[in-house]
């Protein structure tokens, strides 16, 4: 190990990148391969329709996250292939009952593909006359990465049906009535055994469009003991409030160490940080932009722009109020965003392009 990586260790007690990277790899590997064993020896879901999703992005994302989650909702209808390899990061995410397989199956009835896949594949599947959904988490002109808009538009000209997670997507993409359909994202419930007087937020922190500032700000001028910033890589804030953490993918981890989401993001596809705090019955503190509108139904759930000076105090009375909002907040999240809730949308969907 380098001079300079130790010594990183030593004074950020942080591994190096290189190292995280390296283990990051290898528990992707691990995941891989226990599920090619549980996929060998599992019994079949007896349903003739097969569905495979193939995706041209495999970093660490909440898109990755909701990919997976679809796949695993689908699994317990159908059988769902998803092409993978042994380093990718969905590997981690998906349950045993999806087969793990290394290229498309020619047979399946339907794919489902990220918004960023080569064109040539959606090609291959027109030629073979197969059905193609393909699954957009961002917009038009953000959110994908370096990918043209006009490399997304002809993606889409491809699909049977246009999946997107939230409204605010068809406002970005303005596409033809009919040729989309808008189901939120789900995710499994988050289990919180331990409670705090901690906040906390949860993404990309280091991104400038995620705003870690204001949340941090915002929550220093609050009651709360400490704040918790999970998947950031630098802490310029330098204060023992602050608690930096690296990506960690175990979500009972990151909500056990705080009792409320101050999530100040500047924009938003949907929010797949805030029914994962809902699911483990946590308030949320979040930024005024419009697809968190969504969210206001919800108890517990406050809208609040970062400048405003109550901002601090609505977040002091969502820390007091906590234990009386946790089930209800739960039964929330259970009747909208939960697994059940959420692939009875899926199953209809399904089962709309597939027969059409």
């Amino acid at each position: 190990m380098r001079i300079s990586a130790i010594k990183s260790v030593l004074v950020n007690k942080r591994l190096p990148w290189f190292v995280v990277s390296r283990i990051r790899k290898a528990r992707n590997s691990y995941h891989y391969f226990r599920n090619k064993v549980c996929n060998y020896f599992q019994e079949e879901s007896g349903c003739n329709k097969i569905i495979t999703f193939r995706c041209g992005f495999h970093g660490d994302t909440g898109a990755t996250s909701a990919i997976a989650n679809i796949a695993n909702l689908l699994a317990n209808k159908y059988h769902v292939e998803f092409v993978t390899y042994p380093s990718s990061n969905f590997n981690k995410l998906l349950d045993k009952e999806v087969h793990l397989v290394n290229r498309p199956n020619k047979r399946s009835d339907l794919y489902i593909c990220d918004i960023v896949c080569e064109h040539s594949f959606y090609e291959e599947i027109k030629r073979s006359e197969k059905k193609l959904i393909i699954t957009c988490h961002g917009l038009l002109n953000e959110l994908h990465g370096n990918i043209a808009p006009e490399y997304l538009k002809k993606s889409l000209e491809f699909s049977d049906k246009v999946h997107f997670v939230s409204f605010i997507q068809q406002e970005s993409f303005q596409l033809d009535e009919g040729t989309y359909e808008v189901i939120p994202n789900t995710t499994k419930q988050v289990t919180k055994k331990i409670q705090t007087n901690n906040v906390g937020s949860v993404g990309n922190l280091d991104d400038e469009r995620k705003n870690a500032d204001a949340s941090v700000k915002i929550s220093l001028q609050s009651n709360a003991n400490a704040i918790h910033l999970w998947s950031a890589e630098n802490d310029s804030w330098n204060n023992e409030k602050v608690i930096v953490h690296e990506w960690e993918s175990d979500k009972n981890k990151i909500y056990n160490s705080f009792d409320v989401l101050v999530f100040m993001s500047r924009s938003e596809t949907f929010g797949l940080v805030v029914i994962e705090a809902m699911s483990a019955g946590l308030p949320c503190l979040l930024s005024p932009i419009p697809v968190f509108e969504q969210f206001l139904d919800c108890p517990g759930v406050v809208i609040s722009d970062p400048n405003d000076k109550d901002t601090p105090k609505i977040l002091d009375d969502l820390l007091k109020n906590k234990e009386q909002l946790r089930a209800s907040i739960i039964q929330y999240f259970n009747k909208t965003y939960s697994g059940p809730a959420i692939s009875e949308k899926w199953f209809n969907f399904i089962s709309n392009v597939i027969d059409n």
